[in-house]
């Protein structure tokens, strides 16, 4: 399968830079860049696919993902990759995640804007005739296998609706391909606070997948455990 990573404007991305280096840990084909090219990634190694970033981060992502579905050069099933994803376990299948009932996310969270893009999201997979207490939630920040024509419907369902970017694009598309999947917790680490908590790098490494905040990479314990792990360039970058 091909890699696809959406990625943001910026050449100061290093958090892109570390996460391609740890694809030497999943058996893939092609890496993939849509939206914004860093100056220092390897052309000769990397595709690419312009996109114009103006939005809102949401409708950003939005944009960047049914220009990758919209491809056919993409192979039609692909790893869905954001900047952040770190691979710390060689993986030969990739495993489909998700977290739980989507109920329970939603009663479990209060912060506004998240809560209603899940109930958004929801109230929208009922309409279609999907019973809401078997929805399953995939908003992990980890690698996610995708088919191409699956997501570009959830893609074409989202643009029919009022405000498109306020919906949950992988739990949309999760539901609607039926893909069930395994428990796991999420594997983002926020702050130092959090890394202290989970006992460190004693932890962290045993996982498959890890994600950061732009700041815990930047500054923090997990950063600097992240940038040690794999200091060695990967192909894919100059």
């Amino acid at each position: 399968m091909d890699v696809v990573y959406l990625v943001r404007p910026g050449n100061r991305n290093e958090e892109l830079r570390w996460s391609l280096r740890t694809l030497v840990n999943l058996q893939h084909d092609r890496v993939w860049i849509v939206g914004h090219l860093p100056n220092w990634v390897n052309r000769k190694q990397v595709e690419y696919l312009p996109t114009e970033q103006y939005d809102l981060k949401h409708a950003n992502t939005l944009n960047n993902l049914a220009t990758a579905c919209d491809h056919s050069d993409i192979s039609d099933r692909f790893v869905l990759m954001n900047d952040d994803f770190f691979v710390l376990q060689p993986v030969d299948r990739l495993p489909v995640l998700h977290c739980g009932p989507v109920g329970e996310r939603i009663a479990s969270r209060s912060d506004t804007s998240y809560r209603l893009r899940t109930i958004r999201t929801r109230d929208l997979l009922v309409e279609l005739g999907y019973d809401g207490s078997r929805l399953l939630f995939y908003e992990l920040h980890v690698p996610m296998p995708v088919d191409r024509a699956v997501m570009m419907e959830a893609i074409k369902l989202m643009r029919g609706q009022r405000k498109p970017w306020t919906y949950n694009k992988r739990t949309l598309y999760g539901n609607l391909a039926g893909i069930g999947g395994e428990y796991a917790t999420d594997c983002k680490i926020m702050d130092d606070a959090k890394w202290d908590r989970l006992g460190g790098a004693a932890t962290v490494e045993q996982w498959r997948f890890l994600s950061t905040m732009d700041g815990a990479f930047k500054y923090g314990k997990v950063g600097r455990w992240l940038r040690a792990r794999f200091p060695y360039p990967s192909p894919y970058e100059q």
